[in-house]
């Protein structure tokens, strides 16, 4: 009786959506079908019909469980006001009754309070205080204030046009995806295909997953992949939760719960459609989850933010491998020219490279209102040392200057924020920190100064521009990009510099320090592949960029040239690695992903153009291995 009072007075808490959520999830789990209802077909992240910007946490939660129980095909939602503005209105019946009668949907969104001027908390009071000193400050002089918004769904306005997002078939792969995957794989957790089980080893910390084609479709593969990694989230290195339960533990079921509302956010951030066919095999803990949530309502809410947590860390890590992989594929195009030795045509192609913008560098787990705490400069416009650029590629001699705008603009619930504009590789206009809005230019320049302490931006003056301005800038980096690209096909061709034009061209402006480095320092199995790489007739001009001599006029280009010289003899890209590590060419902070991505395209590029290489059998046998014999 007394538990029935407990659960009676915190559902009375809730607000009437979270009760109508709580109401849709027993009902769904007294049905033995799990949380969600049977044969529910996902519509995509719930986003507003205006902006367009998706709903997260909570807002998410109510929206997704309450469009799935009334069966709405469209995710979009918007309020009174703004369906009014559009000259839209409420689909009637037959009898001419309004079809949003009772349909509206309350979402809530929270802003923190300072107690004694009731203005918007500024964080940077926080600076310098202890974790401990940062909670007792914020739970004596700081408050949230809720602001709630009713919206309805798009199915039930009249006039509103139809909805452009689509989503792939079930049996679609979905290319992002599968990048993201195997980048999680490569950097986080391991993921092991085969066997027939699907689970996450916290012990080993790796993701052990059946064959994808051992499942019903390929959505399916998605969803149990993304809730295995949604646990891989829990490892101490991450989110470090309590994720070593006893099976079907009150624990157990409550970070099973976690990883299946996480790997729902998840569907919707990637864009994973659901297969109807599919409900998860959740008969262990369906029962445990009913009688907890029961008691406890708030256990669902709960775990609610914390999938919310895993989704911004997952999708923040996301952002991550595709900054690190466009930074890497900038600049292996930029060395990545033709097979010859030295390369007297990538040097202005380098030069254009490291004149190109650079992707957006975004901090994960901004989304959804998350604001990281640090204390850094105040300047706007930060002038950090020369060194390393795009992730560990160090400029030349020149600073990069890089446009960005700020932004005046509304967020779902009608309030001022204000965004960050930058340019993306190619010439697209891109928000920064995944389009999070900040109350205040100096919050965003605040969070702005942390991003420019990156190594992806090390070496780059930043100049605020207007939106305008950014724009007409942005087409012009698209124009100068394609026209880079096709330049650059017109000039992938074999040729090969004389040593008389070596001679001429080399110069010794700049000299590394070679302390721990040289032939010295390798093992005798890379030593004789400088050997190897220190004959034929272009012998002298790897020697000198061995030693760190400029020998094409720009440091890419003389990466490229060593890079494919030592290519020439070995397709291990290991090996290419030490030795280029030992040369004068290798410049601090580069990193080792970098190295050995630059290693594995110069091999490529070997292979491809070495059969239309003359080579002699005296060579090939000499060397054991691949031996340009182009140099006549």
């Amino acid at each position: 009786m007394a538990n029935e009072t407990t659960k009676e007075k915190t559902y009375e808490k809730l607000s009437k959506s979270e009760q109508m959520v709580i109401d849709i999830v027993l009902k769904n789990l007294e049905n033995g079908s799990g949380i969600w209802s049977p044969g529910w077909v996902s519509t995509g992240l719930p986003r507003n019909a205006i902006t367009g910007k998706g709903y997260r946490g909570s807002n998410n939660i109510r929206l997704f469980m309450i469009g799935m129980e009334r069966g709405y095909k469209d995710n979009r939602w918007l309020t009174f006001r703004q369906m009014t503005e559009k000259g839209w209105s409420f689909k009637l019946d037959e009898e001419g009754n309004s079809l949003a009668k009772n349909k509206g949907v309350g979402i809530d969104y929270y802003e923190l309070r300072d107690r004694e001027t009731k203005r918007p908390f500024d964080r940077s009071v926080l600076d310098g205080m202890t974790e401990d000193e940062k909670r007792e400050y914020m739970d004596e002089n700081v408050y949230a204030l809720r602001r709630s918004y009713t919206v309805f769904n798009a199915d039930l306005v009249e006039g509103i046009p139809a909805n452009e997002e689509t989503l792939p078939g079930v049996m679609e792969n979905i290319e992002r995806v599968d990048n993201f995957l195997e980048g999680w794989s490569e950097k986080e957790a391991k993921i092991v295909y085969g066997g027939d089980e699907a689970y996450y080893s916290p012990r080993l910390d790796e993701i052990h997953l059946p064959e994808q084609k051992a499942f019903r479709s390929t959505a399916e593969f998605y969803s149990t992949a993304l809730h295995e990694l949604g646990h891989s989230t829990g490892h101490e290195k991450r989110l470090n939760r309590q994720i070593t339960n006893s099976f079907a533990s009150d624990e157990y079921a409550k970070e099973e719960l976690r990883a299946e509302i996480g790997s729902l956010f998840l569907e919707q951030e990637f864009g994973v459609p659901t297969d109807p066919e599919h409900l998860r095999n959740s008969s262990a803990y369906v029962e445990n989850w009913y009688g907890a949530i029961k008691k406890d309502p708030s256990i669902f809410f709960s775990a609610v933010t914390d999938a919310s947590k895993i989704s911004v860390y997952v999708m923040g890590k996301e952002r991550e491998f595709s900054l690190e992989k466009e930074a890497t594929k900038e600049k292996s195009e930029a060395v990545s020219g033709p097979l010859s030795f030295v390369d007297s045509a990538s040097s202005s192609s380098a030069d254009e490279a490291q004149k190109e913008g650079e992707t957006e560098a975004t901090r994960g787990g901004m989304q959804g209102g998350a604001h990281p705490l640090a204390s850094v400069p105040s300047n706007s416009v930060r002038e950090n040392a020369q060194g390393v650029q795009g992730g560990g590629f160090p400029l030349a001699q020149d600073e990069k200057i890089e446009p960005y705008a700020i932004v005046k603009d509304e967020d779902d619930a009608g309030e001022i924020v204000y965004r960050l504009k930058m340019i993306a590789p190619y010439g697209q206009t891109r928000s920064q920190f995944g389009g999070y809005g900040f109350r205040s230019p100096e919050a965003l320049m605040k969070e702005f100064s942390i991003m420019q302490l990156k190594p992806f931006w090390r070496g780059t003056k930043f100049k605020e521009v207007s939106i305008s301005e950014l724009a007409e800038m942005s087409r012009e980096r698209a124009d100068q990009y394609y026209a880079k690209q096709e330049r650059r096909n017109e000039d992938r061709k074999i040729g090969y510099m004389l040593p008389s034009q070596y001679a001429a061209k080399v110069e010794n402006e700049w000299r590394p320090d070679m302390k721990g480095r040289g032939i010295e320092s390798l093992a005798p199995s890379d030593r004789e592949l400088v050997s190897k790489a220190e004959t034929g007739t272009e012998g002298s001009v790897f020697q000198a960029l061995f030693r760190g001599d400029r020998v094409t006029g720009e440091w890419a280009a003389d990466v490229n040239s060593i890079m494919r010289r030592l290519a020439l003899y070995t397709e291990d890209a290991e090996q290419i690695g030490r030795v280029f590590r030992a040369s004068g060419q290798f410049r601090e902070g580069m990193l080792e992903t970098e190295i050995k991505q630059l290693a594995v395209n110069a091999i490529g590029t070997v292979k491809k153009i070495l059969p239309k290489v003359m080579q002699t059998d005296d060579e090939i046998k000499h060397h054991g291995s691949r031996q340009n014999s182009a140099t006549k």
